[in-house]
Formats: C-alpha cells, sequence, structure tokens
C-alpha cells in the first residue's frame, strides 16, 4: 500500500463552524501539522449565500473539506502517504469540529505496491519521514514488471 485515504462524512456539525472559513481553514491546518504532514499549499473558498469548500495540499497528499451548513454536514478527505498517519489528523478534525456523529471509509491507495520509508533527518522541519522509494510487492513472473 502506498496512501491511506478516509473519507469522512461529519453529522451534526455547527452551522457557524462550517460557514466559517477561517476556523475551517485553521483546523485543517492544525490537524495536518499534528499528523507530521508538510503543508506546501492551500486554497479555500466561501460560497454565498453559504458553504466552505478547502484543500491543504501537503508533500504527503492533501486534506479537504465540503461543506453544507444549512445541513450541518461536511464532507472530509484525508490521503496521506509517507508514513503519515490520517486517523491522527482526523482525531485533531473531530475534536475541534465536534459531530454528533460521524462515519468513515477507508480505503488503501496503491496496492499491491509498498512503500519503503528513508529517514533523511537534513530535510524535515520535525526530522520526521523525508524521502521514499518504490518497492513492488508482487512481480509478473513473465514479464519483470510490477503489476
Amino acid at each position: 500500500m502506498l496512501g491511506k485515504h478516509l473519507i469522512i462524512e461529519l453529522h451534526g456539525v455547527d452551522s457557524e463552524l462550517l460557514n466559517d472559513i477561517e476556523r475551517l481553514k485553521k483546523i485543517l491546518i492544525e490537524s495536518a501539522i499534528t499528523a507530521g504532514a508538510t503543508i506546501i499549499g492551500q486554497v479555500f473558498h466561501k460560497f454565498s449565500p453559504h458553504g466552505v469548500t478547502g484543500i491543504i495540499a501537503v508533500k504527503e497528499s492533501h486534506l479537504s473539506i465540503h461543506t453544507w451548513p444549512e445541513f450541518n454536514y461536511a464532507a472530509l478527505d484525508i490521503f496521506t502517504c509517507r508514513g503519515i498517519d490520517p486517523n491522527i489528523a482526523l482525531e485533531v478534525i473531530i475534536e475541534k469540529m465536534k459531530p454528533k456523529y460521524y462515519f468513515t471509509m477507508n480505503i488503501q491507495r496503491g496496492e499491491p505496491y509498498t512503500e519503503e520509508v528513508v529517514y533523511d533527518e537534513s530535510e524535515a522541519p520535525n526530522k520526521d519521514i523525508i524521502e521514499h522509494s518504490i518497492v513492488p510487492a508482487i512481480e509478473d513472473k513473465n514479464l519483470g514488471n510490477p503489476l
């Protein structure tokens, strides 16, 4: 597996929070940093009359949100690789957004490949996981190529 992809349905979230672009941005940034991800960009947009969409791009993939304040609902997406655990980011988001209930779908991305993580302390601000190389988990016996 190359990455972990969480699709989360957040229900019963405060409608004011779901319409507050700055608070949502701070929550997603905090969750990415807490998980150990390296932020490389962000784009957020507030809809009229209500709702927000946003994405935090990280070296290890992304976190995104789309809100419907009129339904107290948010669709959340956390996709990580390079050893970053998306569940750590999710814990921060759940703590800050306080949904009445939520559903999580967990998808393993990049099967049948595996990621060999190499530690290089010179690049990461947290001295955490930095480089990776792709190592095939299965080889096609006839062609010698990864499946």
